[in-house]
């Protein structure tokens, strides 16, 4: 990763700045109470955290309009900006997520995904399925979005002002419910959340009722069988999060449906783009597919924006975070 080129001073400046400053507050602090260590746990963090400061002083270099959501995002978690308002819903969504994390019920439910990294199943298998037996508690506890995650999307989606969002993998609802209080806080938009398990998604139903909104579309199925009638019944996508069936191929096909039904600076979030192996070629082939404006790799997950109408066919930018700052915000 390259910095721009900039002037002595013009560094001094950006690394002055709040956002780039209180980064590099926060990770140098949790570097100090680490255990020292010469190994490869030692080498690793340094590495993520000069590929995090660089990030910063990229991102803060860059003029373009179409990543400002991104970046006024990035800012209210790592500064915690958020309004009352803002802070009203997060409190509650966290209430949700504690409540599901002490449920101590196992149940069992059809998974259409790839299951673990190693089980290597067959693009049969998956579209089959399988029934798989889950501790509710530890399941969401593992598999749910993460807060600091869930709060990024919520501040991107405030910025975003999206009509139609969609999402592959609805699991508890946690996620979805980011995605659904940005949208009510905006006063517009609605959310289309498709899930494999009927099981978890009257889970996720009774959380998106619970919250008091009615913003959203729940669809049960394989994802293979239902996204193509989802995407027929809307115009044009703003905004999607696709976090079901951690597969390369299936990957990479969703992506070739969505974004062509994708507006023009719309956003796709992947997440868990280094799962697996697979992961990590879909991402990359995703990244540098034609028409993706601008690309950020948070490691935990990635995000496309695709190119506007006005911006011709140049090279597409990628944006490489240590994957960091989420851990401070």
């Amino acid at each position: 990763m390259n910095i721009p080129s900039a002037s002595g001073p013009e560094l001094v400046n950006l690394l002055a700045l709040p956002s780039v400053s209180k980064l590099y507050e926060a990770v140098t602090t949790k570097r100090r109470s680490l255990p020292m260590s010469k190994g490869p746990e030692g080498l690793g963090f340094t590495k993520r955290l000069l590929e995090e400061l660089v990030f910063a002083v990229e991102l803060s270099l860059s003029r373009e309009c179409s990543i400002f959501p991104v970046k006024r995002a990035l800012k209210k978690v790592a500064l915690k900006l958020f309004s009352e308002e803002e802070n009203d819903i997060l409190v509650l969504i966290q209430a949700i997520r504690k409540k599901l994390a002490r449920t101590d019920k196992r149940v069992t439910i059809m998974d259409y995904g790839a299951g673990k990294p190693d089980l290597y199943l067959s693009q049969d298998a998956m579209k089959l399925g399988r029934k798989v037996e889950i501790n509710i508690g530890r399941a969401s506890r593992t598999s749910s979005t993460s807060e600091k995650c869930g709060r990024f999307l919520f501040a991107l989606l405030r910025e975003v002002k999206s009509n139609e969002c969609l999402e592959l993998g609805a699991g508890f609802g946690i996620s979805g419910l980011y995605l659904l209080g940005a949208l009510e806080l905006n006063n517009r938009g609605r959310l289309h959340t498709l899930e494999g398990s009927e099981l978890l998604l009257n889970i996720a139903r009774r959380n998106f009722q619970g919250f008091g909104i009615n913003r959203v579309v729940t669809v049960l199925g394989n994802f293979c069988n239902t996204l193509t009638d989802t995407l027929s019944k809307v115009e044009s996508v703003d905004f999607t999060f696709v976090d079901g069936h951690h597969d390369e191929h299936a990957t990479k096909v969703y992506f070739s449906k969505i974004f062509p039904k994708t507006r023009a600076g719309g956003i796709i979030v992947f997440d868990d783009i280094n799962w697996s192996e697979g992961m990590v070629r879909a991402w990359k082939s995703i990244k540098n597919a034609p028409g993706v404006a601008f690309s950020f790799d948070f490691h935990q997950f990635g995000l496309v924006i695709k190119r506007g109408r006005n911006q011709g066919d140049i090279p597409g930018r990628h944006f490489k975070s240590g994957g960091l700052l989420f851990l401070f915000g």
